[in-house]
């Protein structure tokens, strides 16, 4: 039992602390998700402490020191550290809101409490503070803590878990909980959806499969049903065409590679049940969508596809415009950003009176999630988003380079590197979804295990 624990009680946590957003935030607000995610990532922390993967040969004390070890010696460790620093200081330095001045009778935007110091609106700051702090602990565990079979098994448990929550989310849509209608009914100006994080839990649904066919894990072949099944019904319920097309690219290139591997690792029996598991995940996405999704929504969500037009007529005039705001707001506050959640207020100032009438509703985002992040967290801001992925994209590359050497079939978990930047790096240009703090959450963990997913570096010893 020890021995169980030890190698996937961790593995568990950690799923668990990744996917807790996306059943909480249907019925409960900001501040009682910041709290049980705070609480779970302490969880998942002295679990990364006391109980790691212990490798062939050790005890666990050795696997403890093996992994403070090799964190502390990390630099990525100390950059998350400050990356943290960061989210805290902007999370406290709130205050940024519309004010009335009397002298002149005419509103204007507050500054934070510290001007100098990145700030936020209200309470904004919160959970993109604790979802950092979480994703810095689930990166930590996954690079040091976990061994191959954990990291694996985590891919597994995440997106089971993440299935899961799409069909509670569903059934929550189909009974009329009001908590889920702002992840069905668009808002105009908002280019924020939770669909998308669903798709990225596709992604690690379908390497699922592999890893448990690969690994003769039959007692829970069932899984990836919900992984597969029930994220692809999230994606395409909660996300705009736009999104839904990119992901299905992704998805697709994915599978083709895990069909090729099908053919050269498991016998025929594994490629049956993979056709099957496929198929009842299908089936599943299918029910999910058609059963519990209202008539009306349904339709809205088919139109783009029948009508072949993935974005609306005003769409590129709206990004044009608004992403012009956004370029002038950051201009004006060039390292610290005018705070985090402060757009909406830039938009009043800075619309006209043809800019009303092409969004008369307002932005709350903008269909640039790249120039929206410079705008309100500025270059800091944008370094803190981009230096742990820079960090992961070089170890990604130095394994690479590595694997060469042994001209090995790469294992499908080694594409979602490369697929997750590429469909970040897309989705960024057209939406803000990637910066969801639920998208952090799941990319720094993945990024970790894809770049440990390579074969490791034979020693060659030299004869003496």
């Amino acid at each position: 039992m020890q021995k169980l624990i030890a190698k996937y009680g961790l593995a568990a946590h950690l799923a668990l602390l990744a996917v807790a957003p996306l059943f909480l935030f249907p019925f409960v607000g900001r501040a009682t998700v910041s709290a049980v995610v705070l609480w779970l990532s302490l969880q998942a922390l002295i679990w990364l402490v006391l109980a790691p993967s212990v490798l062939q040969g050790e005890r666990l004390r050795h696997a403890r020191q093996r992994v403070l070890t090799a964190t502390f010696h990390d630099p990525l460790f100390w950059a998350l550290v400050v990356i943290d620093c960061v989210a805290a200081v902007r999370a406290i330095n709130s205050g940024i809101t519309l004010a009335y001045d009397a002298e002149v009778s005419s509103w204007a935007i507050s500054s934070a409490k510290f001007p100098i110091f990145p700030g936020s609106v209200g309470d904004e700051g919160v959970f993109p503070f604790v979802a950092a702090l979480a994703a810095s602990i689930l990166l930590m565990g996954c690079r040091h803590a976990l061994g191959r079979s954990a990291r694996l098994s985590f891919l597994l448990l995440a997106s089971s878990l993440a299935g899961l929550a799409a069909v509670v989310m569903h059934v929550a849509v189909y009974v009329g909980f009001p908590g889920v209608r702002p992840f069905v009914e668009f808002a105009a100006g908002s280019f924020n959806f939770i669909g998308f994080v669903f798709g990225l839990y596709l992604l690690t649904g379908i390497v699922s499969l592999f890893v448990v066919l690969e690994n003769g894990w039959n007692a829970v072949i069932l899984l990836p049903i919900l992984s597969i099944g029930g994220n692809a019904a999230a994606c395409f319920s909660f996300a705009p065409a736009y999104l839904v097309l990119a992901v299905l690219a992704m998805a697709v290139i994915l599978r083709a590679y895990m069909v090729f591997c099908t053919s050269r690792v498991l016998q025929l029996l594994g490629k049956i049940k993979i056709f099957l598991v496929g198929l009842a995940a299908v089936i599943l996405s299918a029910l999910l969508v058609m059963v519990f999704l209202p008539e009306n929504t349904l339709a809205a969500r088919l139109a783009p596809f029948r009508e072949m037009v993935v974005f609306s007529d005003s769409f590129w005039n709206v990004r044009r415009v608004v992403s012009a705001m956004a370029f002038k707001s950051w201009i004006s506050h060039l390292w610290t950003g005018t705070g985090l959640g402060s757009f909406m207020f830039d938009f009043r100032f800075n619309a006209t009176a043809e800019d009303w009438q092409l969004l008369p509703r307002g932005a709350v985002n903008v269909p640039n999630g790249w120039w929206q992040l410079l705008a309100e967290r500025g270059i800091v801001g944008f370094v803190s988003i981009l230096l742990p992925i820079g960090f992961l994209t070089v170890s990604y590359v130095r394994r690479l380079v590595d694997s060469f050497s042994d001209w090995s079939m790469l294992h499908p978990a080694s594409l979602l590197a490369p697929i997750l930047l590429v469909l970040l790096g897309a989705a960024g240009f057209v939406d803000y979804s990637l910066f969801r703090p639920e998208v952090q959450m799941i990319c720094w963990p993945v990024l970790a295990i894809s770049a440990l997913a390579f074969p490791k570096k034979k020693k060659v010893e030299k004869n003496g």
